[in-house]
């Protein structure tokens, strides 16, 4: 056989390989929770689905029950997007398994585009990005479970890759598709909202660079869809707001948390306590939201650079959490304590993650310092592949702002399921470094 179809039978046998492996395992996690059926995650996945079954009953975007007393939060909390894909799924189909079947769906097709960027520059690595997937659970475990996490890997990715062409090649399609999937991914997780302003910088600055109106929508439009949200919020509840979990996650997981690292965890309780009985006081809801913004914000700004690194922190845990809270969920294995790796993570750092992590079962530890170290190797990758000047520019400047951006928005909360929506693009720097190491390994041997 000629070198010329040995080469391209060796590609094609890699990729074959590549998806049976990887099919496999989608297929294992999706018939263990098809037996098993614990795909929920509390409150979430029951505020999902209440609003799926509200949406198909009675055409109402409200993520309870209501035959119960109706909660002005539970109007705004989940943004419509993933409430309407698990109805149109269950107007098809009826059942939860349906969700999850499509879902795994969506995960391989993500990781199909990310091959296939890959591919277009000349980087296919495939078996790279194999184990590295492969030693990331959280991919295949919120695949499986009734969590918005795999549609909005989705609105990402495709994000990414249509900006990243906008950028090498400005027309309209990708400008119209980086607009409409960046609005998508705001209506399927309000933590991308924000995301906003720093895409209308890029915009002013495109515009500013080539002398052109052209990138003007892809300014106005993310703006236009919080307004129109926020006014279609107000309409309902009479506060104009995105969603009411902003003032919850400030209260209950910035604020918390870092009385909890700063002050100690009975201050802490004590301290949430005291201004949730106050909100709870006050009737108007929109008083009771701005009470509980306040009241964050103003913790918080009491010690700007103590919270500052704070936050940072977070943003380093993002790259790293290795899911133990995502497997023992998933495999519905019992912990002995209340409290996980984030809030030890959070009172101690990181001597109180090895201290929580020794306590627990062997299998669980080798399993989580595999991970662990492959979150290393990534994070490694990550900073390697923003600084690699060899690399497009554009595609470097895209990158961090796709990945900067959930990194940083997260913060306190960063952990492997927040981290599963740039999973796609840390993979796809991968081959780029493994490339970088072996030239380095190779110029040492030499």
């Amino acid at each position: 056989m000629p070198d010329g179809n040995c080469e391209e039978f060796r590609k094609r046998y890699a990729r074959l390989l590549f998806w049976l492996v990887l099919g496999a395992v989608h297929i294992a996690f999706f018939y263990y929770q098809a037996i098993h059926g614990n795909m929920y995650m509390p409150p979430d996945s029951s505020e999902y689905l209440a609003e799926a079954s509200n949406i198909r009953s009675r055409g109402i975007f409200y993520a309870g029950d209501t035959a119960s007393a109706l909660s002005p939060e539970l109007y705004t909390r989940r943004p419509p997007a993933y409430p309407l894909f698990i109805a149109a799924l269950q107007t098809v189909y009826p059942g939860d398994i349906t969700v999850i079947l499509a879902q795994s769906l969506l995960s391989l097709l993500n990781v199909y585009l990310l091959t296939n960027m890959l591919r277009a520059f000349g980087a296919p690595a495939l078996y790279t990005v194999l184990v590295a997937i492969l030693l990331t659970p959280s991919q295949f475990i919120y695949a499986n479970m009734i969590m918005s996490e795999m549609l909005f890997q989705t609105m990402i990715l495709a994000a990414f890759y249509s900006l990243w062409r906008l950028l090498r090649k400005p027309s309209f399609i990708p400008l119209a598709a980086y607009t409409l999937f960046t609005m998508l991914a705001m209506l399927v997780k309000p933590v991308f909202y924000l995301f906003a302003a720093p895409n209308a910088l890029l915009a002013l600055y495109l515009g500013w660079k080539h002398r052109k109106v052209f990138y003007a929508p892809m300014a106005a439009f993310p703006f236009f869809c919080i307004l129109t949200v926020s006014a279609w919020n107000y309409n309902r509840t009479g506060c104009f707001e995105y969603s009411s979990i902003a003032a919850e996650n400030l209260l209950q997981y910035n604020t918390h948390l870092f009385l909890v690292s700063t002050r100690g965890a009975e201050y802490a309780d004590a301290k949430i306590a005291e201004i949730e009985k106050e909100a709870s006081a006050i009737s108007d809801y929109a008083a009771r939201q701005r009470f509980l913004l306040v009241s964050g914000r103003a913790i918080v700004l009491e010690h700007p650079l103590r919270y500052a690194v704070y936050h940072i922190k977070g943003t380093v845990n993002f790259f790293l959490d290795p899911g133990r809270f995502d497997i023992y969920r998933f495999f519905n294995i019992r912990n002995p304590e209340n409290n996980g790796f984030q809030y030890y993570y959070h009172k101690e750092g990181f001597a109180g993650i090895f201290k929580h992590l020794m306590r627990q079962p062997l299998l669980i530890i080798l399993t989580l310092f595999l991970i662990l170290a492959v979150n290393v190797v990534k994070t490694i990758s990550v900073i390697s592949f923003i600084a690699n000047k060899s690399i497009d520019a554009n595609l470097r400047l895209v990158f961090v702002l796709f990945v900067g951006y959930l990194a940083f928005i997260t913060g306190p909360l960063g952990s492997s399921r927040f981290a599963t929506a740039a999973l796609p693009l840390v993979l796809f720097t991968l081959p780029f470094f493994a490339v970088q190491a072996r030239g380095i390994l190779c110029g040492r041997k030499s």
